[in-house]
Formats: structure tokens, sequence, C-alpha cells
């Protein structure tokens, strides 16, 4: 292991040395490493080169991490200031502020970690109070921080985030390689777009606004806040959202037709399509709220999206509209 600190008063230059990539490298298979004796205190650009599905496994304290995906098969790390700490086991790089910096204020606003790496990578994060930012990477995403805002543009793969604190946007790539997502806050808001397969969002008191193609399982779930989907579904796709006061927007194509069950106890069911209530269906659900079966859309066997709607609220309205297609 290799411990590396950078006196505060020494400007990092333009170029990188090789004392980030000893310090380095969360890279994983295979990484091309520096030899110690190539160690130094002034910090440059470092580059290594990484094989095809590599891990990068990053772990950062606070400030702002950037990971970027780029063509071609080599990496590269860049850093703001010196003031910092790098530890490499080889596999795993842990970035943190120096001693004295550490009760600084000014450091979560002034420290930041670029990273450019190859687009397929496989890329785990975890962060204490930074924000992350991703763009590109379409090899998987396994993000986690405490307090800080996540923003993944352009990314696709397995994609699972989590933040306590923070707000989530998510924007899947245009070619559709984004197959799952899992996304978990509990005060910050969520923005999904361009998503697509397999999703499941939830958050304590954040809204949920999702924009969405393709979907074959949806699950959203908050407790205050308002949830918004925009999307179209894949045959029979199952979409599950459960709120306590927040209300429910579910905006769906002209064509779709389904089932929908519908649970609540004082909040209202409003749609601009005819729902057909279906006999016996009235109940009651474990929480109390009555529970009523309804069907949607063109008859059965016309053709379209056959969809199973189980929206559940406990003071929260739900809406159904139509989304035109262009």
């Amino acid at each position: 292991m290799s411990d590396v600190s950078l006196p505060r008063d020494r400007a990092p230059r333009a170029g990188v040395s090789a004392t980030l990539l000893a310090a380095l490298v969360a890279l994983t298979p295979v990484a091309m490493l520096v030899p110690s004796t190539m160690v130094h205190a002034q910090a440059r650009d470092t580059s290594v080169r990484l094989a095809d599905g590599a891990v990068v496994d990053i772990t950062v304290r606070s400030g702002r991490l950037v990971v970027r995906g780029v063509d071609g098969s080599t990496g590269r790390v860049r850093a703001a200031r010196g003031d910092y700490q790098l530890r490499s086991t080889g596999v795993t790089l842990v970035v943190m502020p120096t001693e004295g910096e550490r009760n600084a204020s000014k450091w979560q606003d002034q420290q930041a970690i670029e990273l450019d790496v190859p687009r397929g990578v496989r890329l785990v994060v975890s962060a204490l109070s930074a924000d992350v930012e991703v763009r590109g990477i379409t090899g998987g995403i396994d993000v986690r921080s405490t307090s800080g805002n996540l923003r993944l543009d352009d990314v696709g793969g397995r994609i699972f985030a989590e933040t306590l604190s923070g707000d989530v946007i998510i924007a899947g790539t245009r070619t559709g390689a984004l197959t799952l997502a899992r996304v978990t806050t509990v005060s910050g808001d969520m923005q999904l777009r361009d998503v697509r397969g397999d999703i499941e969002v939830r958050t304590t008191s954040g809204n949920l606004n999702v924009d969405a193609s393709r979907i074959t399982r949806f699950t959203a779930e908050t407790m205050s806040g308002d949830v918004r989907v925009s999307a179209d579904f894949n045959s029979a796709a199952r979409v599950q959202v459960g709120t306590h006061s927040g209300d429910v927007i579910l905006r769906l194509p002209d064509e779709a037709r389904g089932q929908l069950d519908h649970s609540t106890v004082t909040g209202e069911l409003s749609a601009v399509m005819p729902l057909t209530l279906m006999p016996g269906s009235a109940g009651a659900n474990r929480r109390g709220g009555n529970v009523r079966r309804f069907e949607f859309g063109p008859a059965s066997g016309s053709g379209g999206v056959a969809l199973q709607l189980d929206i559940s609220t406990f003071s929260g309205d739900v809406r159904l509209v139509r989304t035109p297609r262009s």
C-alpha cells in the first residue's frame, strides 16, 4: 500500500505524474502500475491502461468526484488541488483530505477529483459527503453517498444508486443499453430520463419524476413525495406504485390497456380514459384502504400493451392521463 500526502501550498501542474498512478488505482482486472521508485510529492496527470471490462473502485471522503467514459483503453486521473492523500491496495483507491484539511469547511467546496476511464468499465463509488458526477459509462455503475448529490448521464448497464439526503439525476443512453436501475434516497428528489428495462425507485420525502420507455417492471415507493411517470411499457409489464400522502400521476400511451388495482384510504382516483369496475373487486387491503380493480383501454384481444397497474396511497390522489404518440 502506498500513502502519498501532497502539501496544501503546492498547486498541481497541468500534466499528472506517477504520484497518482502509484497511489491510484482501483482498476481491475489488469492495470499497468508505475514502479514505487517513481512516486514523488508533485501531483501530475496519471495515465493507466485498462483491460476490457475492468472494475474501477473508488472511495472518496468529500468534495466532488467527476468520472467520464472515453473511447480507447487508457484511463487518466487528475486532481484540482494537492491537499489530499491517496492510498491504494492495487484494487481500491481511497481519496481523503490531509489531516489539517479534514475539518476545513472549504474542503468540500474546492476539492475535485476527475477520472477519464474507458466507457465499458464497471464503476463502483463510495462517497461520504461528496457530489458525484458520471458521464458515458456503459458497463454498469454502483454508487453510494451519504449526503452528496448524484448525477449519472448517458449511462448504461446495471445501475445501483443510493444517497441519504442528496438529489439523484439519471439519464440513460439513447441506444437503450441501460437494463436495470435501483435508486434509493431518503430526502432527495429523483429524476430519471431515457431509462428502460427494470426500474425500482424508493424515497421517503423526495419527489420522483420518471421518463421511461420499454419498461418491463416499474416499482416506486415514497412517503410524502409525489410520483410522476411518463412511460411506455413492454407487453404485460408490471407497474407498482405506493405512496402515503404524495400524489401519483401516471402518463400512458394511447394504445395502453390492462388492469388497475387501486387502493386508498382518503385519496381520489381520476382518469381521462374510461375505467370499468370489475364485479366483486371491492375490498380492503391490510392497511385498511379500499381496493378496487378496473379494466381500461381497448378490449382484450384488440392489440396494444396489456399492463398490470397496482397503485396504493393513503391520502394521495391518483391521476391516469394519456400521452399521444408523436
